[in-house]
């Protein structure tokens, strides 16, 4: 999927880069199909996802009904007339169960449930699961509804590791109250379920985390379990080397370095010291005393220039003068 580059600079040097999900300029808060936010930053890992439920009151509202992106109708008109977009479960038992498969394992930020209008009886007492697998056994229970006030738009804020995401009802144990359906059903609309994108974290994806090999942070704190990209440091990696720090975890000091001109720019990244070292230092920021090494540069000079030095004969062998003493004798 294609997305806008949000760079930013620091003099030539690129520092770090997001990629933001929006229609145009983010500016407009018109985002790409399957994103959110203001700046297009919460995904939609749900999507067009394979899907599986319990059991079907209309066979031809398929699973995947709850997950094809179509939130504009939310009333049930039956009859296979398709202007109905959301699964049925049958209503004559007492456990009920829905659930997509994200093909990978997201952590997981919100959870927002589009139920059929005016039936939020149907859905009370619902709980929400989320797994590694699809053994509900092994899935844990980030959210159970008890007496909250339930809309046909409801969000659940559900933050934990999975790729199974599990809505079940049951009716098992009752009594229940009188405001529950006394069956077991699910009628879901549409399931939508956040992630922020990598480089984000925080409530609503606003904060910014700048980690090693485009890991994703911490959803909640931004921290970066592996350490932050060059010239970012902070808990968040989210503070960016300026005014003499570079390196990983601004770990160096431009004035420490030993460049060829005392006016050479200070590259945040790695220190690049323009127009080269000062004699004797060596490497991209110029901090490694460089070591005089003869025999290396005999065998360099040797793989180089072997075939075109002139032999000299020492007894029974020719060799190039480089190899021979310094009185004419051999190098054995």
């Amino acid at each position: 999927m294609a997305g806008i580059l949000d760079t930013f600079w620091f003099g030539t040097v690129i520092l770090g880069i997001l990629v933001l999900y929006c229609l145009g300029s983010c500016s407009t808060g018109v985002c790409e199909i399957g994103w959110s936010g203001p700046n297009c930053q919460k995904e939609n890992v749900a999507l067009n996802k394979s899907a599986s439920q319990s059991s079907y009151f209309f066979f031809y509202y398929p699973s995947e009904y709850a997950v094809d992106g179509n939130t504009s109708h939310l009333r049930y008109i039956g009859n296979g007339s398709g202007q109905s977009k959301c699964i049925f479960t049958n209503t004559g038992v007492d456990f009920a169960w829905w659930t997509v498969d994200l093909r990978e394992e997201y952590p997981i930020r919100d959870v927002k449930i589009y139920y059929r209008e005016n039936y939020m009886s149907h859905l009370r007492g619902f709980s929400l699961l989320i797994g590694k697998d699809d053994d509900p056994s092994n899935q844990n229970e980030c959210f159970h509804h008890t007496n909250e006030t339930l809309s046909s738009e409801y969000t659940v804020h559900c933050q934990d590791t999975g790729r199974f995401i599990n809505i079940t009802n049951s009716r098992e144990n009752p009594p229940y109250p009188e405001d529950y359906y006394y069956r077991a059903v699910l009628e879901l609309c549409e399931v939508e379920v956040y992630v922020c994108a990598n480089g984000t974290f925080g409530k609503d994806c606003s904060g910014l985390c700048y980690c090693k090999n485009q890991e994703r942070c911490n959803v909640d704190t931004g921290l970066c379990s592996n350490g932050c990209l060059p010239n970012w440091t902070g808990n968040s990696c989210s503070t960016l080397c300026v005014d003499g720090p570079y390196g990983v975890g601004c770990s160096k000091h431009c004035s420490k370095r030993n460049c060829k001109y005392s006016n050479s720019s200070c590259n945040p990244a790695d220190g690049l010291c323009q127009g080269g070292c000062a004699s004797g230092w060596s490497g991209i920021d110029c901090s490694q005393v460089l070591t005089f090494k003869p025999n290396s540069l005999i065998s360099t000079y040797l793989s180089v220039n072997l075939h075109t030095l002139p032999m000299v004969p020492n007894k029974h062998k020719w060799l190039p003068p480089i190899l021979m003493g310094s009185r004419g004798g051999s190098v054995s």
